[in-house]
């Protein structure tokens, strides 16, 4: 026989995701597992299966499959490892008593899914003490760099989704694209939605949608068929910055999801193969107080602006 417990949803339960309710009481269990467990109805709500998207209500009883958690908790007590968890907490450039900001590094992904084995979300729980629930407040790819901001609370996790809501956080990116934009600065307007080109799932530029996009770009400088640009993004779509450069002819470097098929593989490969995509710096303000906050540059990027002889004024690399 199935032995059920339950957890009953409290006011500060409310409206989180299944999933993040879970994670939220069984942190040492990977983000994926959870989303696979409440699809196979391991997790439920009030006794009914539900999607790992439905949101909590107070009171909700939450039932689990008691044996599985604790199989699952002993499995991955050691899944991030000490390393991981190291790699992360350095990327701390900033914290106070409401928000924590990360200079995500590259190639992990933010959040989990079934693809997905380790994401920032479940290194969270590593970050702070006992008491503080972390809460994603927005993601950027797996593969740029940069910028991410941790909520430590609830009510600062409402206030800056609230704040990405109306566009009231600037956000500034270093991109270095294969290809030179005609124009040495200006502004892309451009709708964008969702296709799917030989099964894969991908974001285009979509004139006959009313829901506008726009980013603002600037060339730092260049070197042959390269460009260093500082990207100001005023909205933020899905993938908005790599597709709107593609739109104007050039490519991410390093981005083999969105490149014109003009742009010949050699050019990709004679430079480092990873995305130059980075969340550089982002200004806003929070419970009266004005934050601006930089990134430094990662590595691979410090590389290719070197061996290309790609300049900016130092002082805006902080």
């Amino acid at each position: 026989m199935i032995n059920f417990k339950f957890i009953v949803a409290s006011t500060d339960d409310q409206d989180l995701r299944l999933d993040k309710f879970i994670k939220k009481y069984f942190s040492d269990i990977p983000y994926s597992i959870i989303q696979k467990k409440i699809r196979l109805g391991k997790f439920k709500v009030n006794s009914k299966k539900k999607s790992p998207s439905y949101k909590v209500i107070y009171l909700d009883k939450i039932y689990y499959v008691d044996n599985i958690v604790l199989v699952e908790n002993k499995k991955n007590k050691s899944y991030v490892s000490e390393k991981i968890k190291t790699l992360i907490k350095k990327s701390i450039i900033y914290e106070d008593n409401y928000i924590l900001i990360l200079n995500k590094p590259y190639g992990i992904p933010v959040q989990g899914g079934s693809k997905v084995n380790l994401s920032i979300d479940d290194i969270l729980p590593f970050l702070v003490s006992k008491k503080i629930t972390p809460r994603l407040t927005h993601r950027i790819d797996k593969n740029t760099t940069g910028i991410l901001i941790i909520a430590k609370s609830k009510e600062a996790a409402k206030s800056i989704t609230k704040l990405f809501k109306e566009d009231k956080i600037e956000k500034i990116y270093w991109t270095i694209t294969i290809g030179i934009p005609k124009n040495k600065e200006g502004v892309i307007k451009a709708p964008i939605s969702k296709t799917r080109i030989n099964g894969i799932e991908k974001m285009k530029v979509d004139e006959t949608l009313e829901k506008e996009a726009i980013t603002y770009y600037k060339i730092l400088d260049t070197s042959k068929d390269l460009s260093l640009i500082e990207v100001t993004p005023k909205t933020g779509r899905t993938h908005q910055i790599r597709v709107h450069l593609l739109s104007k002819g050039i490519s991410v470097l390093g981005d083999n999801k969105y490149r014109l098929q003009k742009i010949k593989q050699d050019k990709f490969e004679r430079h480092d193969y990873r995305m130059h995509l980075h969340a550089k710096n982002i200004k806003f303000k929070l419970n009266n107080k004005i934050y601006s906050i930089n990134a430094a540059l990662p590595q691979h990027f410090q590389k290719t602006l070197r061996e290309n002889k790609l300049k900016f004024i130092k002082k805006n690399d902080n």
